[in-house]
């Protein structure tokens, strides 16, 4: 019971997640409140889906700002008519180099050893 709930509740979210998406590529969304409490509610189901927690609150605002600057990253790429498609994913949280900085892939051969 516990598990259809959670699936019940990831569907829901992944929906609303979905939804939000399209008026957002579609222009579809009303300005104000309404845009501002979508927002808050993508944030949330994004936060969920991927089981994001944060150690502060000031560090989850910091995470949000820089969600908000992806999204809409990926909205004006996608708006472009490029030849693919972008989309939010797990690491939507983070600044373009905090992932590459954490496995360790270097971004400029000139940083590499001589041999």
């Amino acid at each position: 019971m516990v598990a259809s709930v959670l699936t019940l509740s990831r569907l829901i979210l992944t929906i609303s997640f979905v939804h939000f998406i399209v008026l957002r590529a579609t222009g579809n969304v009303i300005i104000g409140t309404t845009e501002n409490a979508d927002r808050d509610r993508q944030w949330e189901a994004w936060k969920f889906w991927h089981g994001k927690t944060y150690p502060s609150a000031g560090e989850e605002a910091f995470r949000r700002k820089v969600w908000e600057n992806n999204m809409a990253a990926i909205l004006t790429h996608n708006a472009a008519g490029e030849s693919f498609k972008m989309a939010m994913n797990s690491l939507g949280d983070q600044e373009s180099t905090s992932h590459s900085d954490k496995i360790g892939l270097r971004t400029n051969r000139a940083d590499a050893d001589p041999d």
